[in-house]
């Protein structure tokens, strides 16, 4: 497969979750545990994926939440990224 092939430069849509279930399939794991798929696999053309930031702090400095941004397009354009709404408290 793809992962047997020389090293290249590839642009194919991936995000952090992807690097996780690559590195889950090469040990043997569910790949599919937390919901990305192995950057092998990933094919050219457009995918929507997330990334989870700790960019919200509280009046303390103090990281407060954990938000999720939903990547639409060329990763390095800001117009490509949008708030999915979703946020996790961080305790």
């Amino acid at each position: 497969g793809a992962a047997d092939a020389p090293l290249s430069i590839s642009s194919v849509p991936t995000g952090h979750l992807d690097f996780a279930a690559t590195v889950l399939h090469s040990v043997g794991g569910d790949e599919e545990a937390y919901g990305g798929m192995n950057m092998f696999d990933v094919a050219q053309g457009e995918r929507e994926r997330f990334f989870c930031s700790t960019s919200v702090v509280g009046p303390d400095h103090e990281y407060t939440r954990i938000k999720q941004w939903r990547i639409d397009g060329d990763a390095t354009q800001w117009e490509s990224w949008s708030e999915s709404g979703t946020e996790w408290p961080i305790e």
